[in-house]
């Protein structure tokens, strides 16, 4: 669990989009249990070569059913390798992984998505290259909340 809380933080620090908001490790922990002693989450990590301590990349995801059917789907919360082992084995690893744990509880489909606003095109890039295709687009918009009434 330290790991992914680890990991956690440098994914949202490096994040343009995510760096301003707070990062709350108690929450992280307490959803990351929560999930996971459920059943409807995965979570694996990438340890650098035996022998070397620590984690290089982390691969949280839950089941989940799609709003308008009972057909389940496997879809990832948060996809993270350190920058210096980006280019590596790692995220092909943890893809694998994820993938498997996807089809062994009976995923019709596997979802990612590109949220961070880090190197966007170059991580859709790494997900095409296993696969997946383009099936829509995120998008935000920030709000005030002083003006979010009207």
């Amino acid at each position: 669990m330290a790991a992914i809380l680890e990991l956690g933080r440098a994914m949202a620090a490096e994040s343009p989009r995510w760096a301003a908001m707070p990062y709350s490790t108690e929450k992280v922990a307490v959803v990351s249990r929560r999930s996971i002693e459920q059943g409807g989450a995965f979570a694996a990590v990438h340890e650098r070569e035996p022998g070397d301590e620590g984690v290089v990349g982390v691969l949280v995801g839950i089941m989940a059913q799609h709003w308008f059917s009972t057909t389940w789907y496997a879809g990832t919360l948060a996809v993270y390798v350190m920058p210096a082992f980006r280019g590596g084995v790692a995220f092909r690893l943890l893809m694998g992984e994820f993938e498997r744990w996807g089809a062994s509880r009976g995923a019709s489909e596997l979802c990612v998505g590109v949220h961070t606003g880090q190197a966007d095109e170059r991580v859709a890039r790494a997900y095409r290259a296993h696969g997946y295709l383009d099936a829509g687009v995120n998008l935000v918009k920030p709000v005030d909340p002083v003006r979010a009434d009207g």
